[in-house]
């Protein structure tokens, strides 16, 4: 009789144990969840959002005050709808901000395209340092020996 009382005394600390791992478990999920998630990130300002642009003025037709005159109010009319491209900007103005960005970097990546932008004119021999900065930044030098 006192090995099943054994038995059952194990198996309910064993179970005491599994569920203090699931409870560990979930804690850990729900602050993971809080701190991706809810908690706001440093660094990042909210910008508020931009007013929408007001819409284009409508061409006032004269024959339109005629067609309603003469009956024809039954018909839908068609509106001309402006479609406004959102254009980048300039190459020159996305260089700036590159560059300030790099300047603000304290890594040696970023000191070291900053210093290759920095120059007054981007040739091929540019561009292949850079090249050079990127893949020793992502794969490594190898040490000699």
């Amino acid at each position: 009789m006192d090995a099943a009382v054994g038995d059952v005394w194990e198996t309910v600390s064993l179970m005491e144990y599994v569920i203090l791992i699931i409870v560990i478990a979930v804690l850990a999920l729900l602050a993971g969840g809080w701190l991706l998630f809810v908690r706001p990130r440093r660094g990042r300002i909210s910008a508020p959002p931009a007013p929408p642009p007001p819409p284009p003025p409508v061409p006032a037709t004269p024959s339109a005050p005629a067609a309603e005159e003469t009956g024809e109010a039954g018909k839908p009319q068609a509106t001309a709808g402006i479609i406004e491209i959102e254009r980048p900007p300039p190459s020159a103005g996305r260089m700036v901000r590159l560059r300030a960005r790099l300047a603000r970097s304290q890594s040696s990546v970023g000191s070291a395209l900053l210093n290759l932008l920095s120059r007054d004119k981007l040739d091929d021999e540019t561009w292949d340092e850079m090249e050079e900065v990127l893949i020793t930044a992502d794969v490594g030098v190898a040490r000699p020996g």
